[in-house]
């Protein structure tokens, strides 16, 4: 379960029917585990060895096109702190935006339009390593006082930042706990991600090597696969 199906009609009959239900967050599983308590698992998002292949040839070639940058990668909605990216490119830092627009606004038409935001569309996923290899640092940047009954985010893009070895600069709970502050940076408000940023651009923005090496090793799809069927075998 990593998208939110609680209020869809047929949601709690599956859940009370099935043999394992298995969740990407503690906010999903914790309301499972209330209607069908003895079979879910949670499995945080994990992350292929794909991610580990780079292309210097081209992480050198983003790097002369674009120079110093942050990098977002992800869908543009609704929820997508779009004057916190404005900030950002007002303090002269570029950012590169890769993903889906789904939404079709004057605000994101005219964050598009200013210099240092380069919004690349949608990419070839097994391509968006090699951007991130080029970039200071990975943004989440959804906005920071949640909607009314705005649904859980356990954003996979984390994993995709930390692979590459990037400091995260997040809007909101990353739910990598012991990351915290060792690689993965939450800020409280606009002008504290801002500054965030800046340390990143200026490469002061601290990431603790060793701790995210560890964390990366224990969430290979593979050990997060075997978890899955060892599941199948108590039951």
């Amino acid at each position: 379960m990593v998208d939110p199906h609680l209020h869809l009609w047929q949601n709690k009959i599956q859940a009370k029917n099935v043999d394992l239900i298995i969740c990407s967050s503690n906010k999903y599983s914790s309301y499972y585990k209330g209607i069908n308590c003895n079979h879910v698992l949670e499995i945080p998002h994990g992350v292929s060895d794909d991610e580990f292949k780079l292309n210097s040839t081209k992480v050198n070639a983003i790097k002369n096109q674009y120079g110093k940058f942050v990098i977002l990668i992800g869908t543009i909605a609704s929820n997508v702190a779009i004057k916190l990216l404005k900030e950002i490119a007002l303090k002269k830092i570029n950012l590169l935006i890769i993903g889906s627009e789904t939404i079709r606004n004057e605000e994101w038409a005219a964050l598009k339009e200013l210099d240092h935001i380069h919004y690349l569309g949608i990419l070839n996923a097994k391509e968006l390593n090699n951007y991130i290899a080029a970039s200071q640092a990975g943004l989440i940047s959804y906005q920071f006082i949640p909607k009314i009954n705005q649904v859980a985010r356990t954003p996979l893009k984390a994993l995709n930042y930390l692979a590459q070895y990037k400091p995260i600069i997040t809007s909101i709970d990353a739910e990598i706990e012991e990351l915290k502050n060792h690689g993965i940076y939450r800020a409280k408000n606009v002008k504290e991600y801002v500054s965030l940023v800046d340390e990143a651009i200026n490469s002061t923005l601290d990431l603790n090597i060793e701790k995210v090496n560890q964390y990366l090793e224990n969430h290979k799809y593979p050990i997060l696969i075997n978890t899955i069927l060892n599941q199948f075998d108590k039951s």
